[in-house]
């Protein structure tokens, strides 16, 4: 287990770590297992976001607002005074690294698009290049490779016409991306319905 100091001093990230209380480590563990194709003891709705809509968005870095527009819309429409967003880095496996870590590599932020920018320049990001992020009122799951595209998994109910763009984004994607990106996201997908 990596204990302190692995949060760098400057890292944008670190009033975000150690924040959840049991209650909520609990749901979020129960999320976590229940994504990776577990049984947890709780029953979260989960697969409805896994087996709902598929969104995907590029990076564009002209976009001073927000690099990823996918993401500035669902906190347009999706956030509020309770809503918030638990990252962990992205990992391959059922061994999550976020557990690795003491306190444990989960941040919790407010469902707000400054978050992203926070997130993109932080450890977690360092690790392994990528993170995840999972709503609080489990309605969608993010997956993003940092630099290079988002991945979210929404429920049905919560999809707006404005958001339609990012279904018509999976025609793109040999375009969008380079041969080993295009296999990479392909892989993921698989690997997450599978």
């Amino acid at each position: 287990m990596k204990i302190k100091p692995w949060i760098e001093d400057n890292d944008p990230l670190i009033e975000n770590y150690g924040l959840l209380n049991e209650h909520e480590l609990s749901y979020f563990l129960n999320l976590v297992v229940e994504w990776n194709g577990g049984v947890s003891i709780l029953k979260t709705d989960i697969n409805e976001v896994k087996n709902g809509i598929q969104l995907l968005d590029f990076f564009d870095y002209s976009n001073k607002s927000c690099y990823l527009s996918l993401f500035e819309k669902i906190c347009l429409f999706m956030s509020g005074e309770d809503e918030y967003l638990y990252w962990i880095p992205l990992s391959d496996t059922e061994d999550t690294d976020f557990k690795k870590f003491e306190p444990l590599m989960i941040a919790k932020t407010l469902l707000k698009k400054d978050s992203l920018a926070s997130v993109s320049r932080s450890f977690m990001q360092m690790l392994n290049g990528g993170y995840m992020l999972f709503d609080s009122k489990c309605r969608f799951v993010g997956v993003v490779i940092d630099g290079y595209y988002m991945l979210a998994f929404m429920k049905e109910e919560f999809m707006r016409e404005e958001m339609s763009e990012y279904i018509a984004n999976w025609r793109k994607v040999d375009d969008a991306l380079d041969p080993l990106l295009s296999k990479d996201l392909k892989q993921r997908l698989d690997n997450i319905l599978s």
